[in-house]
């Protein structure tokens, strides 16, 4: 009896699974609803039925502010062509060659000048000599100033003139020169010129006492040190001395003095204007250097004593035949300073020129040059020179506020061996 019982409610339990199964299958089934349709949109729609159209009907739109309309023309208009004549002469066009006109108008024709005419090695020379004064240039160093690390730099003085005047060193007329000329020489340099215009101010190198302050031809016989060049001079004895040797300052060619001797001085102020008094091709201001004594013969190099510019060094150096001498035949001998960068030539100056005189010019005591470049930016360069027919090239890296030194001595030209004789 028990088998079957349970045999009964196994196929009870078999029955509601698949009556349950069923159930499920037709819930989830597809189910008969019925299909709605929209009906297709008219071909044509009135304006109560078109959202845009009722819009326009209310109105909207009536106060706004309409889009302009340009009417576009059917040929477009000619420049017409205007025949340039003279440099700033009018040229007349006529009423309708022009958009726009009625009547005649008059318009100033610039015509594109003519490349400029070349010019020759003289006006070159009288351009270099009068660089324009309001040419930018940039603020000197503050002395005194002594960056070599064996002390040979003495840049004591400050720059005699305003910091928007010429400072530049004249290039072609340098301490120890005779100037540019091989033919017309001039007298030997004993200073440095700076060209400018007259009226320039002058200032003192350094603080000291004006033992000299008055035209240097005041007649016919007073010349200052028998001298007719200076016109009116300056002469300042300073007070701070080199290894117990004084130190004197000259400003020539002024065209005022605003000091008398016996006046205190001190650096940077204004003692006088820039001129073109004594022998002089235009106005400048020439300034020397005096060490030890008050004398024409004693001048040295005022570079190597006056501040450069910032970011600017000096070149110093010597030009020595393959024997280590400076012969009478390499004086007045041609260097050139030439970028590495861009290979253009920077600066050229000449050696000293000697006179074996007691008006002699004299090279610094502590590196004993031969030529010195004044004012060269910071970077690398090549100083060439010719010496005894040999192309003589030095590399050297110029260092702001230095002395930056450099040798051009040639290599000895190797000597043929004696041949054997049978």
């Amino acid at each position: 009896m028990r088998r079957k019982r349970h045999g009964f409610a196994s196929i009870f339990i078999v029955i509601v699974i698949v009556i349950g199964f069923g159930a499920l299958l037709w819930l989830n089934g597809p189910q008969d609803v019925p299909a709605v349709i929209a009906p297709p949109n008219p071909v044509t729609a009135t304006p109560e039925e078109n959202p845009i159209a009722r819009l326009l009907g209310q109105g909207f739109g009536v106060d706004s502010t309409p889009l302009p309309t340009i009417a576009i023309p059917e040929v477009l208009p000619t420049i017409p062509t205007l025949a340039i004549g003279q440099e700033g002469t009018p040229v007349v066009v006529g009423a309708g060659d022009v958009a726009g006109q009625t009547a005649p108008i008059a318009l100033v024709v610039t015509p594109t000048l003519p490349p400029p005419t070349p010019i020759d090695a003289a006006e070159a020379t009288e351009i270099a000599a009068t660089r324009d004064p309001d040419s930018w240039q940039p603020p000197a160093l503050i002395p005194p100033l002594s960056k070599d690390p064996l002390g040979y730099d003495h840049y004591w003085f400050t720059r005699p003139l305003d910091a928007n005047a010429n400072n530049w060193v004249l290039e072609v007329y340098p301490y120890g020169s005779d100037g540019p000329s091989q033919d017309n020489p001039l007298r030997q340099h004993h200073g440095i010129d700076m060209s400018n215009r007259v009226g320039e101010r002058v200032r003192a190198a350094a603080a000291g006492v004006v033992i000299w302050s008055a035209d240097g031809r005041q007649d016919e016989v007073d010349y200052f040190q028998n001298s007719p060049s200076y016109g009116n001079v300056i002469l300042i004895e300073h007070y701070n001395q080199y290894r117990g040797q004084t130190l004197y300052t000259l400003y020539g060619h002024l065209s005022a003095a605003f000091v008398n001797v016996g006046d205190v001085v001190e650096m940077g102020e204004v003692i006088g204007l820039v001129g073109n008094t004594g022998q002089v091709t235009g106005p400048h201001l020439h300034f020397e250097v005096r060490l030890d004594e008050n004398k024409y013969g004693s001048t040295v190099n005022p570079v190597l004593w006056m501040v450069p510019y910032v970011g600017h060094g000096v070149i110093a150096g010597r030009v020595l035949d393959f024997s280590g001498n400076y012969p009478s035949s390499l004086q007045d001998t041609t260097i050139t300073v030439r970028r590495v960068r861009d290979g253009l030539t920077q600066a050229t100056t000449t050696s000293y020129i000697y006179l074996n005189s007691s008006s002699d010019i004299n090279p610094d005591r502590n590196w004993d040059e031969n030529f010195v470049v004044a004012d060269v930016p910071v970077g690398t360069y090549d100083v060439i020179a010719t010496v005894d027919g040999q192309r003589v090239v030095q590399r050297i890296t110029v260092i702001d506020g230095m002395t930056n030194w450099v040798e051009l001595k040639p290599e000895p030209r190797p000597t043929a061996e004696p041949t054997e004789t049978q």
